[in-house]
């Protein structure tokens, strides 16, 4: 990821968005640094300092429900949420609002 992003010229702003292969919180934290925006989909086991509590426990919840914790020293948000199954994501440059409901189809 870091090989990708040496590549983006320093004048702009950018947002960058990457699966759950690549994400992490110290990635998170290098990329704020390098004034980076960051977002992604994060793996359980990943959170290390940050993990969204009892995130077990969303198993067996309704879909919507939200678990979400805050990494204070790095400023990194990791939410969990119950769809079909447990989705986790993890960001520096969005927060969990505005939290709505949407209707689905297929």
């Amino acid at each position: 990821m870091l090989d990708l992003i040496s590549e983006l010229p320093q004048s702009l702003p950018y947002q960058t968005t990457f699966d759950n292969f690549f994400t992490s919180v110290k990635l998170l934290d290098h990329l704020r640094a390098r004034g980076l925006g960051a977002i992604g989909t994060i793996r359980q086991n990943r959170p290390e300092d940050c993990p969204p509590k009892k995130c077990h426990s969303l198993e067996k919840a309704s879909r919507g429900s939200v678990k979400y914790a805050l990494d204070q020293s790095s400023d990194v948000v990791v939410v969990a949420w119950r769809d079909n199954k447990v989705v986790t994501l993890a960001s520096h440059s969005v927060g969990i609002e505005p939290v709505g409901c949407t209707s689905r189809w297929s």
